[in-house]
């Protein structure tokens, strides 16, 4: 007499991809797959770099965080799967369920424009989306967390928690893990550096100014490495702003929330937002 015996299908996983130029895309990717593999989910993080894009036939759910840089231009990371997809004879994508992440600059024309061609290829092959694209501009980080909190509800609904844990207990000794924690400074929270010198390079004859700055990173945590950038805000003219102010008809005291914060108008006009560059946004809208 035969017994049937029923195998358990192993959990669907769910792919982040990452294609990042600066290293933004790839922190976001990693975050994620750390939140999605705590909260239970069968995870996989890793570059485009190492996706063979043939391999997309078997993938059923995946997420893609792709950066833009230039004038539209996708990461070097991407460039292998967007040729393999603008191909006419790439295979049809039907089974899988994708979303996007596109990181951007705003004051670009063609703003996440790496996200929005990678989203088009997929769906020309078939793929369907299983949430909309976010666009991030330079402050990505609460649009970054709200897709990674979406692509993690979306998983639990839809794959189910991994049959496996997503950390195996050791017997013999406890094991200890690196859990990725919110940078304590950032855009919306700049580290306010002192100034400690400044010295000028060029001579009083030369028709620039160029001038040696150092900063003090003491207390920071922070660690200034080639390749890192270094960001510059400076406050509006309050003259400017008050005339803005009385120009709008609006009391300057008038409490505006924005991005999960309150603060007044002459604060958000003085400290935070730009008043004097048109961003093509702004633009479109008006001419709308």
């Amino acid at each position: 007499m035969l017994n049937a015996v029923q195998i358990e299908q192993p959990s669907p996983i769910l792919h982040v991809f990452f294609a990042s130029q600066t290293g933004n895309g790839e922190a976001i990717a990693k975050r994620l797959g750390s939140e999605a593999g705590k909260a239970g989910l069968a995870i996989k993080t890793q570059p485009l770099t190492q996706l063979k894009p043939a391999a997309l036939k078997k993938i059923h759910y995946a997420v893609f965080v792709i950066s833009t840089h230039g004038e539209g231009d996708p990461p070097d990371d991407a460039l292998d799967l967007i040729d393999f997809l603008n191909n006419p004879r790439a295979p049809q994508l039907f089974q899988l369920r994708f979303r996007v992440l596109a990181l951007g600059d705003s004051s670009y024309v063609r703003f996440c424009e790496a996200g929005r061609q990678l989203e088009r290829l997929l769906e020309a092959r078939g793929a369907v989306r299983f949430a909309e694209r976010i666009e991030c501009d330079l402050d990505y980080q609460q649009p970054a967390k709200q897709f990674s909190t979406e692509v993690i509800k979306y998983g639990l609904e839809t794959l189910g928690q991994s049959d496996e844990p997503a950390t195996k207990p050791q017997l013999s000794a406890p094991q200890l893990s690196i859990v990725p924690n919110e940078p304590l400074w950032s855009r919306q929270r700049p580290f306010p550096a002192t100034v400690e010198s400044v010295f000028s390079l060029t001579t009083a004859e030369s028709v620039k100014d160029i001038r040696h700055v150092t900063l003090s990173l003491a207390g920071s945590g922070l660690q200034y490495e080639p390749g890192d950038s270094l960001g510059v805000w400076a406050y509006n003219n309050p003259e400017l702003v008050s005339e803005l102010l009385k120009i709008m008809k609006i009391d300057p005291a008038t409490k505006v929330e924005r991005d999960g914060a309150t603060r007044t108008l002459r604060d958000w006009l003085t400290r935070h937002l730009e008043i004097t560059r048109l961003a093509p946004d702004g633009v479109k809208a008006w001419a709308a």
